[in-house]
């Protein structure tokens, strides 16, 4: 795999460790199934991988948010998680703190410094609207296991108590704004409902992990009202909604990509319009200003713009953000297509104009390739996605647009993967072949028949 870049190392491994290019299927707490993992390296090569699993014991099987810590060895090796010390039960539904029972679901992670941030939304499990938001700091020492840094077990920090999960799904995403221990987090949040229409806003809140104790901003909303409508013809999508994503750029500023759909005459338009939206905001006391806004429609109008997903380095010597994002037509049964581009803020510290990068992703009209997430490094360019062959086996095609225009595999460790996450670990000299290192995580059916998640390391 990644035959033109990727460096093969196989060394006996001391035991209890995985090493390069080998699959590790990780703990599970719950019976039920795991899905919606994320993934993060630290600035010290360690991952952190967390997911949702469903609690087949409780009313209902509510999902409970887990996660687990790897920790970097060296050479190219990673510690095998100790059921005891690196599995860790981060959001417990049986607490009941919302309703009679929780859900807590689909988590985000990034690093700060050699520390790790979670976060997940937290509802009942009765359907309520208003849920909360909450958040964990994993403590990670040189030595000794790591430890959770929380108010209470199975309880995170809540950051919004008033969140109206509405029909977008809350759908938080981090991002690390200073390595010294401050992130902020993104979330969508309902304001309006009504038949086809609907109209949210993009809100945001500082996290503060570099004092003895944590402290939040209030939320701020980055975007008002804007329209996620039905469509006309397959209403609305599966899943979540609205969707952000967040890296930071080179000079600190916080850029977010996310879904806008609307229907004609909502909000005046002329016409059925979907598109991903991407915004760079610096924040200017405790405001933030948006800089840039650009909006990238589909190959048709009225095509809906899905799951959009953003990367950047610090170490590629250029300000700009790698973005995918599926274009998904309003049609049941349409062909998928993943669209992949770099977006280069030539403004700097200042707002500016834009120019794009086409990565020109292989699509086919005989197939669907979804759940795109892109990887950004330096003279690196990639984008994973999800391919069903004729067979009904599924495989992680990446697609290098830098270097070379090649088409490869990713590793996967399950016939049916998904939601593919990845991560870089960047180390001097930068851009050189095999000083990099990747993270990714997918989950799938195990052997015996469970979605469970994967992970594996790759070095290019």
């Amino acid at each position: 795999m990644f035959a033109t870049l990727l460096l093969l190392l196989a060394p006996a491994l001391p035991q209890g460790t995985v090493g390069l290019d080998s699959c590790l299927e990780l703990p599970n707490f719950a019976t039920g199934d795991s899905d919606h993992a994320v993934v993060a390296f630290n600035d010290q090569g360690d991952a952190f991988v967390a997911w949702h699993s469903r609690r087949e014991d409780l009313f209902g099987s509510p999902r409970q948010v887990e996660g687990a810590y790897l920790r970097y060895m060296g050479n190219d090796t990673w510690e095998i998680p100790d059921p005891q010390e690196d599995h860790f039960l981060i959001a417990d539904p049986s607490l009941a703190l919302v309703g009679p029972i929780d859900n807590c679901r689909k988590p985000d992670v990034v690093a700060i410094g050699s520390d790790f941030v979670v976060c997940w939304p937290r509802g009942s499990n009765y359907g309520s609207v208003i849920h909360q938001l909450e958040v964990v700091r994993l403590q990670v020492g040189a030595s000794g296991p790591a430890v959770l840094d929380r108010p209470l077990p199975g309880m995170g920090y809540v950051v919004d108590s008033q969140v109206n999960n509405g029909e977008a799904g809350i759908m938080p995403d981090l991002a690390t704004l200073d390595p010294a221990g401050i992130a902020a987090v993104v979330y969508a949040h309902e304001e309006n409902a009504a038949g086809p229409y609907r109209e949210y806003d993009l809100r945001m809140v500082e996290l503060d992990f570099s004092g003895a104790t944590p402290s939040f901003s209030n939320p701020l909303v980055l975007d008002d009202n804007f329209p996620m409508d039905a469509s006309q013809v397959t209403g609305l999508p599966g899943g979540g909604l609205v969707l952000p994503d967040a890296v930071v750029d080179d000079f600190g500023y916080l850029v977010v990509a996310h879904e806008e759909y609307v229907r004609k005459d909502h909000q005046n338009a002329p016409r059925d319009i979907g598109a991903v939206v991407l915004q760079r905001f610096q924040k200017v006391g405790a405001s933030m200003r948006m800089l840039e806004e650009v909006s990238f429609p589909g190959k048709a109008m009225d095509n809906r713009q899905r799951r959009p997903n953003v990367a950047a380095s610090r170490h590629d010597g250029v300000n700009s953000v790698s973005l995918t994002w599926m274009d998904n037509p309003d049609a049941p049964g349409a062909d998928v297509d993943v669209a992949h581009l770099e977006v280069e803020f030539l403004g700097g510290a200042s707002a500016g104009a834009l120019l794009f990068h086409k990565m020109d992703y292989p699509n086919s009209p005989t197939r669907s390739d979804t759940q795109p997430v892109p990887l950004q490094g330096e003279q690196l360019r990639l984008s994973f996605a999800v391919r069903a062959l004729p067979s009904g086996v599924r495989k992680i095609p990446v697609w290098i647009g830098v270097p070379g225009g090649i088409l490869q595999e990713a590793p996967s460790c399950s016939n049916d993967p998904w939601r593919p996450a990845v991560d870089l670990w960047e180390q001097a000299p930068y851009g050189q072949v095999g000083s990099r290192r990747m993270v990714l995580s997918h989950e799938g059916s195990n052997a015996t028949g469970l979605l469970r998640i994967f992970v594996n390391f790759q070095a290019f």
